[in-house]
């Protein structure tokens, strides 16, 4: 459920935006048809508004994501740091050298 949370609320920001696009246009034509002087700046202003307050949501989101990847990339150097046979190991795991590689290069260590 809160997994990929910067993602999901980029989403929402999106829906926001789209929804209160739709909905200004539509009460601005309802506004129009009806005569009422607030139909043109409703028609105009309103799909301007959602489009410019979704930037604050989406943004929210994109910090999320951003911070998410730093925290990991960190988490993964720290590791790497505290198990100096990391980045061979990783090797061995992802079949790039065989035991016979990774026995001479940490016996070198």
């Amino acid at each position: 459920m809160f997994s990929n949370i910067g993602h999901k609320i980029k989403n929402l920001a999106i829906l926001f935006a789209v929804l209160g696009i739709i909905a200004s246009i539509l009460l601005g034509v309802y506004l129009l048809e009806n005569e009422y002087s607030a139909g043109g700046p409703v028609l105009i202003l309103g799909p301007l508004s959602a489009w410019i307050g979704s930037f604050v949501l989406y943004g929210f989101g994109e910090l999320i994501e951003t911070v998410t990847d730093i925290d990991q990339k960190l988490r993964e150097l720290s590791s790497a740091k505290n198990d100096p046979d990391a980045g061979i190991k990783k090797l061995r795991e992802q079949g790039l050298i065989t035991e016979e590689e990774y026995l001479t290069a940490i016996s070198k260590k």
